[in-house]
């Protein structure tokens, strides 16, 4: 249950959503909660589990953890706490937000997440009084949800060179080469891989060469799959081991996320380090995490507009080298963010609301 036998720990970090495939809710998890990174605290983490083991680990292990550690402050970094959780020991929860995907597209829930998860979350923002968040545009958005008085507060992932890319400059290829494009992420509709496929695919007419969409991710719900078969110059990889996906973002042209809403978009800080140029959906918070990059932001429902875009910037014999120049900027910028956020959570608010119990 615990990762050492620790007496009266201060802080217990639900890590029961950690048994799944590498994720970005299971890199955050483990970037910003893990035992290195609390070390000022005394630390107990849940052990990864299954589904199952989460729900038993959110409604029995925990709550009688928290029952007889009552002075340990509890983390949620992944999924939300159970009801239980959040009514018994709501003064001492702390969820991360790292988007409102449960409450706001109830449509595109698998059934896990809207039988389960949903209630929870929903539970867990209109009565809980602290929060982290992954970025300022979640934070808005769960400012307009949350009660009056609660308190979020930002604490943003550094982008990492997990990947492990070395920087290469990209170029328009020559001639009647393909145009790689290349997206990463979980297989269902908030992605938006269908409109992805629609674009490339009119924009290899626009462009009068071939366009290939090469995607890796893990399969999740809503049948994205078949959906993408009609389109021949789609590639889907499936989940890609480490170097195999960094040979296909190192051989692709640029990286494209057509996402109809996210909480952060990690990964297009982190394939910066590979030097490739972003396409991303014009919403808030790619407009936050992209600010200091060279990024072609296109609608993500008009298809013309989106295309009309990506061949105006092409066009430009500047931007692949602007685009170059501007990355590793652009990544030291929002790490810089970043320690400033660890130090106002861990050493302030954290370290203080712990001393006080009521801040």
């Amino acid at each position: 249950m615990k990762d050492v036998n620790q007496e009266k720990p201060s802080v217990i970090v639900d890590f029961s959503h950690m048994g799944r495939k590498i994720t970005g809710i299971e890199r955050i998890s483990e970037e910003l909660f893990s035992a290195a990174v609390l070390k000022q605290f005394n630390v107990m983490h849940t052990r990864p589990a299954t589904a199952l083991g989460m729900i038993k680990a959110q409604w029995l292990d925990i709550p009688l953890l928290a029952r007889k550690n009552p002075q340990a402050q509890l983390l949620f970094p992944g999924f939300p706490p159970s009801i239980l959780i959040s009514m018994l020991f709501g003064k001492r929860v702390v969820p991360y937000i790292h988007d409102l995907f449960l409450l706001e597209r109830p449509k595109e829930l698998n059934i896990r997440a809207r039988l389960y998860m949903r209630p929870s979350f929903i539970y867990a923002i209109k009565n809980l009084k602290i929060f982290f968040v992954n970025s300022q545009t979640t934070a808005d958005h769960l400012a307009k949800v949350a009660r009056p008085d609660a308190r979020i507060y930002k604490l943003r992932p550094r982008a990492e060179n997990i990947f492990k890319f070395e920087f290469k400059e990209r170029y328009l290829p020559e001639g009647n080469t393909a145009l790689k494009i290349v997206m990463l992420g979980t297989l269902e509709p908030r992605k938006n891989y269908l409109f992805a496929a629609k674009i490339t695919q009119q924009l290899s007419a626009q462009l009068g060469r071939p366009v290939e969409l090469h995607i890796s991710g893990r399969e999740g719900w809503g049948g994205v799959p078949e959906m993408l078969k009609p389109y021949s110059h789609v590639q889907y990889h499936g989940y890609l081991a480490m170097d195999e996906l960094r040979n296909l973002v190192d051989s692709s042209h640029l990286f494209l996320c057509t996402s109809l809403d996210e909480g952060l978009g990690l990964p297009l800080l982190e394939v910066l380090y590979s030097g490739i140029p972003i396409i991303a959906s014009d919403i808030a918070v790619f407009n936050e995490v992209t600010a200091n990059t060279r990024s072609i932001l296109i609608s993500n429902s008009n298809e013309a507009a989106a295309c009309q875009a990506i061949v105006a910037k092409l066009a430009d014999g500047q931007f692949f080298e602007a685009s170059g120049r501007d990355a590793k900027n652009a990544i030291e910028m929002w790490n810089a963010q970043v320690l400033k956020d660890k130090e106002l959570v861990f050493s302030r608010v954290l370290a203080k609301w712990m001393d006080t119990e009521e801040y």
